[in-house]
Formats: C-alpha cells, sequence, structure tokens
C-alpha cells in the first residue's frame, strides 16, 4: 500500500524522500506527529527517524547509535524497548545481535545525560526500530505506539477473517471512488470497508478515537494534541452517501450495523442481508470495492465468484471494479487484463488487489 500511503503524504503537503517496500520516507515538523498519526488512513504506524548511517561492523554500528543525542528524547525514568529490528542484504545479519549492541548504545549514550548505567524503565515508553538494508542503518522511536494505526476502536466486533482498516482505506483510496457515485461491497463481512469509505468520504479522522505513545512524551505539548484533535472534530463533513454493504451472512450484517452504530454513521451506510449472485443489476456508474472470500475449503465457489463478477463488469455501464482475491486466475477468468494489480499481505497471506475500469 506504499502507492496510496505516498498518495496521501502528497494530498496532506508532504514530500516523499524515499519509499522502500513496507515503508515510506518523507520529510514533516516534528510537531506533525499528532497530525499525522490523527490522519493516516493506510499507515501502520509512524515512526521518528533518529538517524540514518551506514555500519558494516558492530563497531560501527555501536558508535552510529550512541552518538544520537538520546537524552533529548528519553526522560530518566523513560523505558525504552528495542521491539522490532530488520536487517535485510547487510553484513549485520544477526537479529538477536544487533539488539543487544543496539540496546547498549542507547544506554551509553542516555549515560552520559544522566550520569548513571542503571534505569528503571518505567514510564513512558519509547519503543525503537532498528532498520538495516545494504548495510544502511535507519534507526527510529515509533510514535503510534503497542496498537498500530489499523486499530480505530470503531471494530467492537470481528468477522473470522476481518480486513485490516489501513489495507481496506487503501484499497478504497486506491480505486479514486468517486463520493458523489455508489460504492458497493457485496461481502462487507463486519464492515470495514463500508465504514473506511464513509468516514474518508466524510472526512472523519482515523485516529480521532484513541490516542498514541506520543502523548504520553514530555517533549510534545498537551495543547498540540487538543488542537490538532479539536481540528480534526471540526473538519467532519456532514454529506449524503451512496454506500450499500451486504453479506449473506445475517450475523456478520448484524456486526457491521454495531460497529457503523459505534461512529454514529446511521444513514450514511445501507447494510443488508444478500447473495451475491443476486447482484445483476447496479448503478450506472458505481464502484465495487470488496475483499472476497479465499481459502482452499472455498476453491471451487471461489471461480463461480470471479466469473459472476466478470458478468456484472460486462453487463453493466461505466462501473468500476476494485476487488482482493488470493487466484491468480482473475485475469484468465476475466478474458481481459485488469487496469492494474497490486500485490498485498493480509495478515501474512499473499493476495492480489485487482482493479478494472
Amino acid at each position: 500500500m506504499e502507492g496510496a500511503l505516498c498518495k496521501e503524504l502528497k494530498s496532506m503537503g508532504y514530500k516523499i524522500v524515499q519509499t522502500f517496500r513496507g515503508r515510506v520516507l518523507f520529510n514533516a515538523p516534528l510537531q506533525d506527529v499528532f497530525k499525522l498519526n490523527l490522519w493516516l488512513r493506510t499507515a501502520e504506524r509512524v515512526v521518528l527517524v533518529l538517524k540514518r548511517f551506514e555500519a558494516e561492523t558492530f563497531d560501527e554500528l555501536f558508535d552510529g547509535i550512541s552518538q544520537i543525542p538520546w537524552g533529548d528524547y528519553i526522560n530518566k525514568k523513560g523505558a525504552f524497548p528495542i521491539v522490532k529490528v530488520r536487517s535485510n542484504k547487510s553484513n549485520l545479519f544477526s537479529l538477536s545481535d544487533i539488539q543487544a549492541i543496539s540496546k547498549k548504545a542507547i544506554v551509553s549514550s542516555l549515560s552520559k545525560k544522566y550520569g548513571t548505567i542503571i534505569f528503571e524503565e518505567k514510564y513512558p515508553i519509547y519503543p525503537i526500530h532498528i532498520y538495516i538494508k545494504k548495510n544502511v542503518v535507519t534507526v527510529g522511536i515509533d510514535t503510534t505506539g503497542k496498537e498500530g494505526l489499523h486499530k480505530r476502536g470503531y471494530r467492537k466486533y470481528v468477522s473470522t477473517a476481518p480486513l485490516r482498516e489501513t489495507i481496506a482505506a487503501g484499497i478504497i483510496i486506491s480505486s479514486n471512488w468517486d463520493f458523489n457515485k455508489s460504492l458497493i461491497d457485496p461481502f462487507c463481512g463486519s464492515g470495514t470497508i463500508p465504514i473506511e469509505a464513509s468516514m474518508l468520504a466524510m472526512n472523519i479522522a482515523p485516529g480521532i478515537g484513541r490516542r498514541f505513545a506520543c502523548n504520553n512524551w514530555p517533549f510534545f505539548y498537551k495543547y498540540q494534541w487538543n488542537f490538532e484533535l479539536e481540528k480534526a472534530k471540526e473538519f467532519i463533513k456532514n454529506i449524503d452517501l451512496s454506500i450499500i454493504g451486504s453479506d449473506i451472512s445475517s450475523e456478520m450484517i448484524k456486526i457491521a450495523k454495531l460497529n457503523a452504530k459505534s461512529l454514529n454513521l446511521h444513514g450514511k451506510i445501507r447494510f443488508e442481508i444478500k447473495d451475491f449472485f443476486e447482484y445483476i443489476q447496479i448503478p450506472t456508474e458505481s464502484w465495487i470495492v470488496t475483499n472476497l472470500p479465499y481459502g482452499q475449503r472455498l476453491k471451487i465457489r471461489k471461480n463461480k465468484i470471479i466469473r459472476h463478477f466478470k458478468e456484472i463488469f460486462e453487463n453493466n455501464k461505466d462501473i468500476s471494479l476494485h476487488f482482493l482475491s488470493d487466484s491468480e486466475k482473475v485475469p484468465k477468468i476475466f478474458g481481459r487484463k485488469p487496469k492494474r494489480i497490486i500485490i498485498i499481505y493480509n495478515s501474512g497471506l499473499k493476495v492480489y488487489l485487482y482493479q478494472f475500469w
């Protein structure tokens, strides 16, 4: 979803420095950390990058990390767990050793600031990320916290195979949905895609109902958070929408309605119990955005679903079709190439976002 994230960041006025697989590096003022956590729909975390440097040995790794002025960020009683370590195509590849050396380097830096080598590590928490790729080390602090940005807070109930909220938002953004047109999700499950669509159209900040790790850091002021939060509330638009979420399961529709209710989206989404194969004619210029059922037990039904999608696409005027599937046979079944295919990993499973218009 890097493309969708870049689109978000550019629309917010930020300059992209570099795009990696699974990460986007960009410039922003430090005080924008609250705004980014509040508003980004497709990012999983916002990491404050403290330094990037080359290291081919553990001595170089130690020196590079120890030179960071950690005391400017971490207070004396703060906890600084190294929660994520990644290494790819680098001389340093032992994750446990990278973690141990990095921890020692941080302690060394903090010792100079506070005059002690013993740290209680109680509160607040500053989660540390270490990425190494082709011997380039990126060191950062996770401003989001333990729970990623996909945890919006509205999904009180979930289906057996829920779609992550950030992926749902990414699919909608990459579909270029026109808010004045209908959006239909015929496999809505617990309602994630219709709810994310309504939040996007109504300009509801996805992080408006929660807090983040950076809320507890002393170098950020409470008034900055309150200012961004109040501004986010003022930006909400009360507009008419045509969003339909359907599912064959009455239990799923019940759950979807409860989730939408927690965001006061009454009247913005129409949820209904409906078999996908009942969809024959749909409104002109509609968007279909959905996550198809996948798994081995659905193998036969899966191809049948894709064939029916082909019929819908061919028999309805000017529709836009965007769906996730783990099948590689979609182009063959459709008899045409999609306008775009994006590979996504949903809970570790490789799936494809097929887009036809």
